[in-house]
């Protein structure tokens, strides 16, 4: 997976190169940590993938579950660019465990996605 802070904007963009893993999530809440350390502002998270990469193993969704679990109130909105068509789901999973808005974009559509993040 790859995360990285967009500094002029505020957005954590995440891109998974793979199935996702506890490692995954790991990493994610260091980046979370780091940033709230480093007193960021944290504007969303963008998600990028083609396709939903899905999971290793069923811990790897439980890993998964726990991460949303404790950043939920920290993440003012996500914008998911996807083709997949998971994402629809994940749209009604995010309102329902998440304070974040979440939208979906077409994984072309990654322009649009932030300027909706930072509006």
């Amino acid at each position: 997976m790859e995360i990285a802070y967009k500094t002029e904007y505020g957005i954590l963009e995440i891109r998974p190169t793979g199935t996702l893993s506890e490692d995954d999530f790991k990493s994610m809440a260091a980046e979370f940590e780091t940033l709230e350390k480093d007193e960021r502002t944290l504007n969303g998270i963008l998600i990028n993938a083609k396709n939903f990469p899905g999971y290793e193993s069923f811990s790897d969704m439980l890993a998964h579950a726990e991460f949303i679990a404790e950043f939920r109130d920290r993440v003012p909105k996500v914008a998911v660019c996807t083709d997949s068509a998971v994402a629809g789901l994940m749209q009604v999973i995010g309102k329902a465990f998440t304070e974040a808005e979440v939208q979906k974009f077409d994984y072309e559509n990654r322009d649009e996605a932030e300027k909706w993040l930072l509006a």
